[in-house]
């Protein structure tokens, strides 16, 4: 039976996905959007005859249709609320009218079609339910308000709309409800259509802006790749659940410590400590670390501090059906699956060599401060760290850009992409094919010295 189903908040990171994802699956799909009437994912325009962009409003009663696309509501049988602000330090009017008045407005609306109802939420409504069940106590999907603390108003406003939601299925509203944990790149393949939020706070980190945090290495994460996300909405959607809650999380936690142990493996890349919240100070840091703990790191530390697992017993049973499973996080000694989630955000480059079998060499990262690139010229770290527009250190101007590994044919040449280095042979020093690097619209030619002296022989290290 092919479904016609409304998707609210369809122009953000989750409803995007979750409405090619439904297309997929043989759905006619009413998209209400705000702003925007191309949705847009991580895989570029999302276009379809069974796509249908209309614009509204779901801070306003009946959603802010216009008579004409309302007259589209008849044939609507399911609606995915996922419209909401993620922003963990919006003005608390922001809240109360976007996600929960906005929820109110979708119940309302889902009761007066007679459509079914299917809630995007967050696992993170859990607030610090550790401080309520103990040190790495389990959330479960049937859990919603157990009394716990919350550290946002984001939090808060996700557990008064699941709230809404829930007496609204003691009405009598056919309803399921969807927890995503923290939303990270594709599974497979990383990719996400915009890296935001957490993502921020570690590129903080890895630049160096970040240095000292307050929080614990055992500390946990909740990671949920929007895959998994877009394929849980839409099971649920094209099979007809109701009823359930299903916490859309990866299979396994990781702590600040694997995150940690991930990232120190690459030498161009800072890594920060974490400190008992009551030895933390941000007078202590230095001018520049505050603002950016200030205007960024400040609204994450709580996530810096739970210990919290979430129950997955009704999601596994779901993915099971249809021979799916939960996602492991990455628990291997380099790191590349954690990596294929976050590095995407990072550094393109390094997100590249992330499923190599050991951390890349110096000469296999660059880092460019204009296209969040991060990587080392051929000194060690952290000397080697580029920090000036991606140019290379005066007196050394050997630029390495990895596009792969140079591999051997059976007994040809060395085979290389553009922009990597080669051997050159004695005496001569490493070699750039030409490579073209934009940096803030101007554009620099790297040349390779063939035929001629480099710098490095300039400067007397040429082999004798």
């Amino acid at each position: 039976m092919s479904r016609v189903v409304l998707v609210t908040g369809a122009a953000g990171l989750v409803g995007t996905d979750a409405c090619r994802e439904l297309l997929s699956r043989g759905c006619t799909v009413l998209a209400l959007v705000h702003r925007t009437t191309v949705l847009v994912d991580a895989d570029g325009p999302i276009h379809s005859p069974r796509l249908i962009v209309v614009r509204g409003d779901v801070t306003r009663p009946d959603l802010g249709l216009s008579s004409e696309d309302a007259s589209l509501l008849g044939a609507v049988d399911t609606i995915v609320h996922s419209a909401a602000t993620t922003d963990f330090a919006a003005p608390q009017e922001v809240y109360d009218s976007l996600n929960v008045a906005g929820t109110e407005h979708v119940v309302a609306l889902a009761e007066r079609i007679g459509a079914r109802l299917v809630h995007v939420s967050t696992s993170y409504l859990c607030g610090r339910f550790e401080s309520v069940a103990g040190p790495a106590a389990t959330f479960s999907e049937d859990m919603l308000d157990e009394g716990q603390p919350l550290d946002n108003g984001y939090e808060e406003s996700k557990l008064k709309a699941e709230l809404v939601v829930r007496r609204a299925a003691d009405d009598g509203l056919e309803v399921a409800v969807v927890r995503p944990g923290i939303v990270c790149g594709d599974s497979r393949t990383g990719r996400l259509r915009e890296y935001r939020n957490l993502y921020l706070v570690l590129k903080l980190i890895t630049e160096g802006k970040l240095r000292t945090l307050p929080g614990r290495y055992g500390a946990t994460l909740a990671l949920a790749p929007i895959d998994l996300v877009t394929r849980v909405i839409a099971d649920v959607v094209t099979r007809g659940v109701s009823g359930g809650v299903f916490h859309a999380v990866g299979a396994d936690m990781i702590s600040l410590r694997d995150v940690s142990d991930v990232l120190s493996e690459y030498p161009c890349f800072h890594v920060n400590r974490f400190v008992p919240a009551a030895s933390f100070s941000v007078d202590q840091l230095e001018r520049r670390e505050r603002m950016y703990y200030e205007r960024v790191g400040r609204d994450y530390i709580a996530y810096f501090d739970r210990t919290v697992r979430f129950g997955t017993s009704a999601v596994r049973e779901l993915l099971a059906e249809t021979g799916g499973s939960l996602p492991r996080a990455a628990r291997t000694c380099s790191g590349s699956s954690l990596m294929t989630a976050f590095a995407p955000a990072i550094s393109p480059t390094v997100s590249r060599v992330s499923t190599l079998s050991s951390p890349p060499t110096h000469q296999e990262v660059r880092h460019d401060r204009d296209t969040a690139l991060i990587g080392t010229v051929c000194n060690p770290a952290p000397h080697g760290c580029l920090d000036n527009g991606g140019r290379g250190h005066r007196g050394d101007r050997r630029v390495s850009s990895l596009s792969s590994r140079a591999t051997r044919g059976d007994g040809g040449p060395h085979q290389q992409r553009a922009g990597a280095v080669v051997d050159a042979g004695p005496g001569q020093g490493p070699r750039l094919h030409r490579r073209h690097v934009v940096s803030r619209g101007r554009r620099a030619t790297v040349r390779a010295h063939l035929g001629r002296r480099t710098n490095w022989q300039r400067n007397g290290h040429a082999a004798g």
